[in-house]
């Protein structure tokens, strides 16, 4: 087809030989490309060929991947006689395809740190957790010493004041007292 002979770098009405097809492929395509079509004119059961390679336009130099599809038809003694199919130009597909692996592989790297970094951070959270249990431990244990420091100076002080309490008392029931130390 016309668009063939474009995609190639030849011009139209060229005839392509066998030969002068495979000069645009890169040369790492020849070997596959050949055994599709030898796999598919030796069996006349399936007769199918699919295939994908890259060529180098002959004229820009601008470089496809092309990607190949056809079946042969063989005659009553199970001859090739044809080979019909179709070749679409999937460099785009190939492109976009090459550039959502590159973009997984970024964000599966980006989601690899930010997961370490949650890691460090729930390590962090739970060394803290632990030490905020350990202070509020010491927390309550001294709050609990606290409250028996001050039941006990609440006590040990009480007496001193019972004692002064008494004093009073005896002092006001006293009848000799002068107004002055009874008022005081």
């Amino acid at each position: 087809s016309d668009r063939l002979r474009d995609w190639l770098g030849y011009i139209n009405n060229e005839v392509i030989t066998l030969d002068r097809f495979f000069e645009p492929i890169l040369p790492k395509f020849h070997d596959v490309v050949r055994t599709e079509i030898a796999a598919a004119i030796q069996d006349p059961n399936s007769g199918k060929y699919d295939v994908e390679y890259e060529i180098i336009n002959c004229i820009d130099k601008s470089k496809r991947i092309l990607h190949a599809q056809g079946q042969t038809y063989f005659n009553d003694n199970a001859e090739a006689v044809k080979i019909y199919g179709t070749v679409s130009d999937v460099t785009k597909d190939r492109k976009l395809r090459l550039e959502l692996k590159r973009r997984v592989i970024e964000k599966t790297e980006e989601l690899a740190t930010a997961n370490q970094q949650l890691e460090l951070a729930n390590k962090k959270m739970a060394k803290t957790m632990t030490d905020l249990e350990i202070s509020n431990s010491n927390l309550l244990r001294s709050n609990d010493e606290l409250s028996q420091y001050a039941y006990i100076a609440s006590h040990d002080l009480q007496e001193p004041l019972r004692k002064i309490q008494i004093y009073s008392d005896l002092l006001h029931q006293e009848e000799n007292l002068t107004e002055r130390a009874q008022v005081n």
